[in-house]
């Protein structure tokens, strides 16, 4: 197997559900190769704000068994970019269980998201 290089993120987000739980993400470029590796995942526009930082505008989320498959290929994917979306966001989950309830909580606390 050859040995992948390791993707330079952009840095980390924090997201609150429902349930104020708050939830750590890495963010990366929208269209980056990942290793196969399960979690949540939310599709974001990363901009910058007017104090030079940047932010995200949370337009999707969705998890995934195995992020090594390209996430350009899902409808949901393709419908965002429509509206500027550039970033992905990941944060590594083993647990399916685990995985669909911070999905659900997340959906829960951003009315306006679609899941997957």
């Amino acid at each position: 197997m050859a040995k992948q290089r390791h993707t330079a993120s952009l840095g980390k987000i924090v997201l609150t559900g429902a349930s104020g739980r708050k939830y750590r993400f890495t963010a990366y470029s929208l269209g980056t190769k990942f290793r196969e590796n399960s979690g949540v995942f939310v599709v974001t526009r990363r901009c910058r704000k007017a104090d030079g930082r940047y932010g995200h505008l949370a337009l999707y989320v969705g998890h995934s068994e195995d992020f090594s498959q390209p996430f350009e290929h899902l409808a949901c994917v393709k419908r965002f970019r429509r509206r500027g979306a550039n970033c992905i966001c990941l944060q590594s989950d083993d647990s399916e269980k685990s995985r669909l309830e911070k999905e659900k909580d997340i959906v829960a606390a951003y009315h306006r998201l679609g899941k997957g």
